[in-house]
Order: structure tokens, then sequence, then C-alpha cells
């Protein structure tokens, strides 16, 4: 049975071309939805469905999205939807337009047929779930959600618009307010990128009002709608994870996307010697995927990509 690649784009079309070129697979199809505010043309469409030769390449409605907002889920459940509908697949994969693989398209293709039983999330322990108040995202409504930190350019902007959701939430706080309450749901936190299978995938699509009405007015909801509708309908169980060895860190990344959170919000990778030897050893570890590169401005990242990935052909 194949695979979805779902794949959320930005800009960045030539890192686009790399990465869709590298899991170019006969068992492997790819669903492309672009933030609406990127403008691409059709001319660099037709660039991306040329660079396969043995996959085929959907397109999607395409929607603005603005980080921490309720669109980024929107997004994911439409990709979601759109691949199911097509038709069903073994797994389906989602990925940043910023990703890329550290294995050849056929050896992913035949770790994830081999566990077609799995989920692939990193969970996120008890303890991050209430050091970072997570349960607030949800239990308190936001106004201009489209409105982050990360959007404003300007300091002053920033210190007003963090000023005013410490104002916006604590009123709410004092107030003892719980939107989420009523939705009888057991809010759980993970990576929203991850690798579900079809029976995963059948239940968030059969959840899309409950996720919509639940998550709609809250902040950062795609790192909680899938874990929590997972845990509801008893799938928790099913998600992949490795006892810890000498060899496998307790912290090993459960969706297979090997992520620099040590050294930035996420790091994004250098072509510098230190770089590329965690590369190698993310890879080494078990993980299949990483993020997050910028092939502008470091070039020759590509042909370290290439190496680390057909080292052992």
């Amino acid at each position: 049975m194949k695979q979805a690649y779902l794949i959320i784009a930005h800009d960045k079309i030539e890192q686009l071309k790399f990465l869709v070129s590298l899991l170019d697979y006969d068992k492997h199809d790819f669903y492309i939805l672009f933030d609406k505010k990127s403008k691409i043309t059709k001319k660099e469409r037709k660039q991306i469905e040329n660079i396969v030769k043995n996959s085929t390449i959907f397109f999607t409605k395409e929607i603005p999205i603005y980080w921490g907002d309720y669109s980024q889920v929107d997004a994911e459940m439409q990709l979601f939807s759109t691949a199911k509908n097509q038709q069903e697949y073994s797994m389906y994969h989602l990925l940043s337009g910023v990703d890329l693989p550290l294995d050849t398209a056929e050896n992913i293709y035949e770790f994830f047929d081999k566990r077609k039983e799995y989920n692939f999330l990193t969970m996120v322990s008890d303890e991050l779930f209430k050091q970072n108040r997570v349960y607030e995202r949800v239990a308190y409504k936001t106004l201009f959600s489209r409105l982050s930190s990360r959007s404003l350019n300007s300091r002053l902007l920033k210190k007003v618009l963090n000023s005013y959701r410490k104002l916006e939430i604590g009123i709410q706080r004092r107030l003892k307010i719980d939107f989420f309450k009523k939705f009888d749901l057991e809010l759980k936190y993970a990576s929203n990128w991850c690798s579900l299978n079809n029976v995963a995938v059948e239940k968030l699509i059969e959840s899309s009002s409950l996720i919509k009405n639940a998550f709609k007015s809250g902040k950062v909801q795609d790192e909680l709608f899938v874990p929590t509708i997972l845990y509801k309908n008893g799938l928790l169980d099913s998600v992949y994870s490795l006892e810890p060895t000498n060899d496998q860190p307790i912290d090993f990344q459960g969706n297979l996307r090997y992520i620099n959170w040590w050294d930035g919000s996420p790091y994004t990778w250098t072509d510098s010697e230190k770089d590329i030897e965690q590369l190698k050893y993310g890879k080494e570890q078990g993980h299949l995927f990483s993020r997050k590169f910028d092939l502008e401005k470091y070039p020759e990242l590509k042909e370290k990509i290439l190496e680390i990935i057909y080292e052992d052909k």
C-alpha cells in the first residue's frame, strides 16, 4: 500500500523541489499545501511537478497560515482529508517544506511499511505540560490570534502585544474561565509533525467538527489536537517508542524527526562540521527526517545531505 507525504510549504521553492526529489518513489504520493501569503505561481508549481518521476503530486487549496493560529490546524486537517479522500494510504507523513530526509525514500518506505500498526509522535512529558501551562492554550480565548511576536518586527509592538496577552490571560484566569471543559476531552501534548496510520487519520477526520469547536479559539493548538483525539479513541498506546539503551537516549523523538531544540526553537542546521556530525548522529539513532534547513543560506548542505543519505550505498 502506498504512503502519503503531506507538506505544508511557505516559500523556498528550490528547497521544496529538493525535498520531493529525495522522497520520489513509486509507493509515495505528495500532497502540498502552500501558505496563501506566499503567492506561489503556476510556473513554480509546474517546476515542482516536473521534479518527480515516480510519484504523483497533488496541490491542495491554499490558505493563509499564521503561527500559533488555528489556521495551522486547518492546514493539517485539509491535508489529511484531501489525501484520505483521494485514496487509502497505510501512512500519512506530515512534513514542513523546510524538512529533509536522512535516508533513502525506499528505506523510509520499508521502515514504515513494517510498522503500519504504529503512530509516530513525540509525546511531551506531564512535567512540561504543567510547566508550559499548556491547558491554558485552550481554556482561554485569544483575540487577534493571527498576531504573534514572531510576526512583528518592532520591539515596541512585541512588548505591547506580550503585555496584552498577559492581561488577556490574567483576566480569564482570575475569572476561572474554562472554555475547553465542556468538551469532556483530556488534553494531550505532542509534536505537530508526525506520521500517522490510516486508522488514526480516519479518527481525526471523523472528529473534524469536534476539533474545530474545541480548538478554534485557542493558540498553538497544532501540538494538541492530534494526541487528544488519539487518546479519546484509545490510540495513544499505538505511539511508537524505543526502550532507552546505551545507544538510544531517553529523549528519543518518537516522530523520527531529528529536531534540535537544545540550540534553538528550533535550531536551523548549518553546513558546519559540528552540525553535519550531529545530523549523522541523528540518523544513527534511527531518525528518518530532520528539520529545519535553509539551503539558500547554506547551499553546501545539499551535497552534505546527499552524502548522509547515501553513505552506505
